[in-house]
Formats: C-alpha cells, structure tokens, sequence
C-alpha cells in the first residue's frame, strides 16, 4: 500500500503494520516487555505515535499504566488485598451503577460532549438516584468552562436524558435526575 498523504486511514493501517513488527521484536529479543504504540495524530503531511512499554510479570501479564493506577487507587485496599464491590460504600456503588449505565447510554450520544458530561453526572449520583453537583464542580472536573457545562446540560435535558428536578437554591445546587432506562435511546 503507498501511502499518499498522512490521514487517519494512513495511521490506522500503520498501527497495525507497526504494532505487528514490535511484537516481533520483542519476542526475537526476550526483553520481557510489551511494545505498543499509543496515542497517534497526523497534519497532513505528518504523523506521530506514543511508544508505550510495559513490563510482563511472571504470571505473564502485561503490567499497564492503567492497571497500575487502578491498583494503587481502587483495586486494592490495605497490604494489597483486592477490595470488591460489597467492601465499597453504598454510596460509591450507587455511583458506580450509574456510571456503568451512563457509559452504555454516552455511546447513543453523537456529541462526545454530551457523553463526558452524561458519564461525569453519574459519577456524582446519590443512593437516591439524583446527582447534584454545582456547574463550577463539573466544569473543574472535566476542565472545561462553566458556560460550557450549562450549554451541554441544556442538551442533555433537550434529549431526555437528564430531568433538572430542582433549580438551585442559597446554599445549594442544582439536582439532576438522569434518565438511562434500557429501553431509551438518545440520538
């Protein structure tokens, strides 16, 4: 295949032209590591890949940055004992069934926009099934501006996916119902 021109179509087929030949590599070597190419972006003329390198442990997992982060955080509790879903909160799991429902509604979304935010709503959901976190909140989490969140709630309430159920009043937020019932789709 000659590649004309540096584009998605370009980066995806090198990926796995490339990724292809760093297994080999690293098999022929005995390094005991993965290589793996990350994140890539182009301009026309140009492209880039991240080169991610993980160690394999002795049970012959690839040992990711991702794995690593999520053991040291959540995984793994105290003298590294796994911590499972019934030693978290009621609260923490609350929010963690509405995350796993918003995750699989964000996908009927078009605007990725909509599905970050959708997805940091259910992270702050309530054992009453409400979310409540200021605007100033969800921008500062998501790094984005508070303009930014009103607009993408705005759409979301448009869509049904969300219900403001109680404007905000001294001292406290607005509170959000989000609406990810099985049988609805949010196009």
């Amino acid at each position: 295949m000659k590649i004309t021109a540096i584009d998605r179509k370009a980066l995806q087929y090198l990926r796995g032209v490339i990724d292809s030949a760093l297994d080999e590599l690293s098999n022929e070597q005995g390094w005991g590591i993965k290589l793996q190419l990350g994140n890539g972006s182009y301009s026309g003329s140009n492209g880039h890949f991240k080169l991610n390198i993980s160690a394999i442990d002795e049970s012959g997992t690839v040992v990711t940055e991702e794995a690593e982060d999520f053991k040291s955080q959540r995984g793994h509790g105290a003298a590294g004992k796994p911590v499972g879903l019934a030693d978290i909160p009621p609260a923490e799991r609350t929010s963690l069934y509405a995350m796993d429902k918003a995750f699989r509604h964000a996908s009927l979304l078009k605007s990725s926009s909509q599905q970050i935010l959708l997805v940091a709503l259910a992270r702050f959901t309530s054992d009453r099934g409400t979310a409540y976190p200021s605007q100033e909140r969800l921008a500062e989490t998501l790094g984005r501006s508070n303009s930014w969140v009103s607009k993408q709630i705005g759409r979301l309430g448009h869509l049904g996916c969300i219900k403001v159920i109680k404007k905000p009043t001294r001292g406290r937020n607005t509170e959000y119902l989000l609406i990810l019932d099985d049988d609805t789709h949010h196009r």
